[in-house]
C-alpha cells in the first residue's frame, strides 16, 4: 500500500506495520511514523532484543543536515530519546507525557561529543507538555529540580528544598538537610 509493509495488516499506514491485532487499528501518529507495532488487544505489546555471547543494543543516532550532507549537532540538540502517551477520553495524547531524552552538551566535533540526560514528567491532572524534572549533567552531576546540577546531588532552586514528613510534621529545608524533631541535621 503505497510502498508501506504490513505483517498481519493489509493496509499499513506507516513504512512498517507489525501486528497481531485482529481489530483495524489507525496509528494517530502514522505522519511521522517509519514503523508501528500493534499488539492484539488485552496483550502487552513488547519488541525484544536478544545478544548471544555479546549485549542485546538498540543506537540511536542523530546528525543535523541531511543524509546525503549530515552535519554536527548543536549544543542542547536532542540526540534521542523514548516518550510515552496514552489515550485520554476521546484522544490519543498529542505530545509525550513522559520522556527521558539525550542532549548534546556541547556543539559536537569529532573530538568533543558530551552529552547529558534529563527525565520530563506531567503532572496530575495536567495536559501540558512534560517538564524536565531531573537531569544527569555531562559530569555526572545529578539535578533533581534544577537544570544546572552544581555538585554531584543538587536537589531543588531558590525556595525549593528538601521536604521530609514525620507523623506530625512537614520540614522543608532551603539549604541543608534537617529531621525535624529528630536527632539528623547537616548544614
Amino acid at each position: 500500500a503505497g510502498g508501506n509493509v504490513g505483517i498481519g495488516d493489509t493496509s499499513p499506514d506507516s513504512k512498517l506495520v507489525v501486528t497481531n491485532n485482529s481489530t483495524s487499528f489507525t496509528n494517530p501518529y502514522a505522519a511521522t511514523s517509519i514503523a508501528s507495532f500493534q499488539a492484539a488487544n488485552a496483550t502487552a505489546a513488547r519488541v525484544d532484543t536478544f545478544g548471544f555471547g555479546a549485549s542485546a543494543n538498540w543506537g540511536l543516532a542523530r546528525s543535523n543536515g541531511t543524509a546525503a550532507a549530515p552535519s554536527a549537532l548543536a549544543l542542547n540538540d536532542v540526540i534521542g530519546g523514548l516518550g510515552w502517551r496514552g489515550y485520554g477520553a476521546t484522544a490519543w495524547s498529542t505530545t509525550n507525557r513522559a520522556t527521558v531524552q539525550a542532549n548534546a552538551a556541547e556543539a559536537w566535533t569529532d573530538s568533543a561529543q558530551g552529552a547529558y540526560l534529563t527525565f520530563s514528567t506531567t503532572p496530575t491532572g495536567a495536559v501540558t507538555t512534560a517538564s524536565e524534572r531531573m537531569r544527569i549533567d555531562a559530569a555526572g552531576n545529578v539535578g533533581i529540580g534544577t537544570t544546572t546540577p552544581g555538585s554531584v546531588l543538587s536537589i531543588g532552586t531558590g525556595s525549593v528544598g528538601i521536604n521530609f514528613t514525620t507523623a506530625t510534621t512537614t520540614f522543608n529545608s532551603n539549604g541543608g538537610i534537617n529531621l525535624k524533631n529528630g536527632c539528623f541535621s547537616i548544614g
